[in-house]
Parts: structure tokens; C-alpha cells; sequence
């Protein structure tokens, strides 16, 4: 679907999603969706990510990500860079963890099809990126943001790094994939008695 993510949904249908998909004890799971637009949902999940109480990332981690990628830039290599994020993907709490994982594992999927859809990796950061990384928004610069940015679109084009503690993918085309030998040896990274939740963060009531 072209430019999804930035094109609204019916705000009368987004609304009433909201409500299914807060309404227990079934949260939305089994919704036919016939009655809805592409574009609903993605207005749905931007809604979600929106009220969260903080950004997928926590404030309090947010200079240790833009400093996986603004340390020493110019003499860094990619692989380096990638081995610092994805320390600080670990150290995340299990469900900040998962969300994020499943976020730029969802992403880069849109934006391998972005000759279809016109998403690249670029545009679709800025959509999510005040959701997934950034400080107190009244503490936010224009640099601030633009650093935040550059770290999304790195992540997202190297998410097949950071499956950490995921056993498996979804292609674009619908195939589920099996991770490799090196996602694998990264979900080993994991610190013991971790475990991944089958929950993701829900957001405050209010």
C-alpha cells in the first residue's frame, strides 16, 4: 500500500479499534478485519506507540543508543557499531526488548518493499522515531531529533543483527524465515533467567 504509515485511517474506525483491541479478555485477537482499512491499522499501531507512558527505548537510555552510533563515527566500522548496539539492546527490560525487536523486524519489511510503497527506511523513521527513541520532548533539539533519526534508520536497515531471543522472521511475503547461525549465537547473549513475556507493554488507561 502506498505511503502507508502516512496516510491516516478513519478516525471513526481507528477509535473503534482502539476499543476492541483494549476490551478484555480477547484484546482484538480473532477481529475480522473486512471492515477495515490497511490504513486503520497502521493508524492503530501509531496510536499505541504514541500513548505509551515513554518512547519503545526509556529515556534514560537514550544517550547510550546515539552513542553506539555518534562515538568516534568517522573511524567506526559498521560491525563495531552494530556489536555496541546490540549491547544496549540486551540491557533493555524483556519487554521494551521485544516491542523494539518486533518493531524493526516489522519496518524493514515495509521499507524492502519500498518501490511499491514509497516507505524507505528514512521515511519510516520519521514517522515512528519520536515512539521508538528520544529524550523529554521539551528537551528535544532539531540535532536531537536528526541524531535520533540516524540511529532508527541504522538499526532498521540492520535489524537482522538485533533478533535477539526471536527464533524466527516473517518475509514481506508472508514466509516465515528461520534465523541464522549469528541471530541465534546473539540469543544466546541474553543474560540466564531472562525470559522473552508472550505480552507486549500495554499502555497506561488513562
Amino acid at each position: 500500500m502506498e505511503n502507508i504509515f502516512y496516510q491516516s485511517g478513519s478516525a471513526k474506525n481507528v477509535f473503534e479499534l482502539q476499543g476492541i483491541f483494549d476490551m478484555p479478555d480477547r484484546y482484538g485477537k480473532g477481529l475480522d478485519w473486512s471492515q477495515y482499512l490497511v490504513h486503520d491499522a497502521a493508524s492503530l499501531v501509531l496510536r499505541y506507540l504514541k500513548t505509551l507512558p515513554e518512547p519503545v527505548i526509556p529515556f534514560d537510555c537514550y544517550s547510550l543508543f546515539i552513542a553506539c552510533l555518534s562515538r568516534d563515527a568517522a573511524t567506526k566500522d559498521t560491525m563495531t557499531s552494530i556489536a555496541e548496539f546490540q549491547d544496549c539492546v540486551i540491557n533493555l527490560s524483556p519487554l521494551n526488548r521485544q516491542l523494539l525487536l518486533y518493531l524493526l523486524d516489522l519496518l524493514a519489511v515495509f521499507a524492502s518493499k519500498s518501490q511499491i510503497n514509497h516507505m524507505t527506511s528514512s521515511r519510516l523513521v520519521a514517522v515512528f522515531q519520536p515512539s521508538l527513541l528520544s529524550k523529554e520532548p521539551q528537551s528535544m533539539t532539531a540535532e536531537d531529533h536528526e541524531l535520533a533519526a540516524s540511529v532508527m534508520v541504522f538499526m532498521v536497515e540492520n535489524q537482522d543483527h538485533f533478533l535477539i531471543g526471536l527464533t524466527g522472521t516473517t518475509t514481506g511475503d508472508g514466509a516465515n524465515d528461520v534465523t541464522d547461525s549469528n541471530e541465534q549465537a546473539m540469543s544466546d547473549r541474553i543474560p540466564e533467567g531472562v525470559s522473552e513475556p508472550n505480552s507486549l507493554p500495554r499502555r497506561n488507561s488513562a
